[in-house]
């Protein structure tokens, strides 16, 4: 979240154009493309608690430097390879907690509480984008101190608390499934059988949209150029109430794939894609604030509930695998991969067709996502009744 979407608002504020702000930020998700480098040496390490203990003692030392130097000249040139540094050990931190949830609970249970989890996610981004920024903008109105510096230094301590909380309650402990006892680049090998393929460019695909979207929505509703909304109004409405309308969709999506399974819950609510984006479109004609909600909130539900479906999806791929938290790091790679691509042509594409024309464009190519997904899920492709999804030999789609 810092360093997707706060680093854009960050370096807007420092003056950067939308198509700088939106390149360099996109880029700095790059680490997360490179995950399936080092998750099987993660997944190897005996005492995942104490590996993830020492990266998050890292992301701390990091945002500390952010917040030292926010308020400085040099902030700018420093920033880059800050922000690259975070987004390295935030992938790493990403490896290690979802390897700690695929082996502490059974197949089911992670189907059970992928709403859950996805929605303390989304509570972490709004506690970011909502409590933090607003808090800071609070605080540097009553103090002389900017906005930056009080938003990365109060990040810090939220970091620390984190960090005493895992310390107390993630078990040293858990149940692992068996890996067999093979090496890194025969693990690398089975990220190459051609089976993998089809799910894995679908899951790139998927978001075409939805990565542009989520990268451009807050830097229109604080450009002036755009609808030009104060930090608090920008926290308020983004940050907690856009927040919140994500984890509802999310929730409910984790809902409705218990119930439908994963194929039939993914299908289904796809085409929801093409009514969300509406929402966002009908926002560039109305510039009044009170209206914009009207607009966002809905626009975020339905964004929650197709990553609910989403990461339902991604999960039941790293369970065909041998492997499943190497499997997983690299669903989650390609999923950044594609935020990478397509949120950094986001900002070209504003630059050339305003504001309107995006969103426009946006609203149109939602229709290529849609037609793969009614492609890639046919019925004549589900798993048999009879045949065990364990044992499927066609991963891309789930019943």
């Amino acid at each position: 979240m810092v360093v997707a979407t706060m680093a854009a608002l960050c370096y807007q504020h420092y003056g950067l154009g939308n198509a700088a702000a939106t390149l360099l930020t996109s880029l700095f998700m790059l680490p997360w493309c490179i995950k399936p480098v080092f998750a099987p040496m993660l997944e190897k390490q005996p005492n995942k608690k104490t590996s993830l203990l020492i990266i998050q003692g890292g992301l701390v030392c990091v945002v500390s430097l952010l917040a030292l130097t926010a308020n400085t000249s040099f902030f700018l040139p420093l920033s880059i390879p800050a922000f690259l540094a975070l987004a390295l050990l935030s992938s790493m931190n990403d490896i290690l907690s979802d390897g700690l949830y695929l082996s502490n609970l059974s197949e089911t249970e992670q189907k059970r509480y992928v709403g859950l989890r996805s929605g303390f996610y989304q509570l972490g981004r709004l506690t970011v984008k909502g409590g933090l920024l607003t808090l800071a903008v609070v605080l540097a109105s009553r103090t002389s101190y900017p906005v930056w510096p009080w938003f990365f230094s109060l990040l810090t301590l939220l970091l620390v608390v984190f960090i005493l909380f895992h310390l107390l309650f993630i078990p040293n402990t858990h149940q692992s499934r068996p890996v067999p006892e093979e090496k890194y680049l025969r693990i690398q090998a089975l990220f190459l059988q051609k089976k993998w393929h089809t799910p894995l460019f679908f899951i790139f695909i998927y978001n075409l949209t939805d990565a542009q979207i989520q990268k451009m929505l807050p830097l229109y509703l604080v450009d002036p150029q755009g609808i030009g909304l104060s930090l608090p109004q920008f926290g308020a409405l983004y940050g907690v109430f856009g927040s919140l309308a994500l984890i509802s969709g999310i929730s409910f999506a984790g809902y409705l794939s218990s119930r439908w399974g994963t194929s039939s819950c993914l299908k289904k609510l796809t085409f929801l894609m093409v009514p969300g984006h509406l929402f966002f479109f009908l926002m560039t004609q109305i510039h009044t604030y009170p209206l914009i909600w009207v607009f966002v909130l809905p626009g975020q539900f339905i964004a929650g509930i197709l990553n609910g479906a989403y990461m339902t999806y991604l999960l039941r791929i790293a369970n065909q695998s041998p492997y499943p938290m190497s499997m997983y790091t690299l669903c989650t790679s390609i999923m950044a991969l594609s935020y990478i691509v397509f949120g950094a042509l986001s900002g070209l594409i504003q630059h050339l067709m305003g504001y309107p024309g995006f969103f426009l464009a946006m609203l149109a190519a939602s229709s290529l996502p849609l037609l793969l997904t009614c492609k890639m899920l046919e019925p004549s492709l589900a798993v048999s009744p009879g045949k065990s999804a364990n044992t499927c030999d066609n991963p891309i789609n789930f019943c």
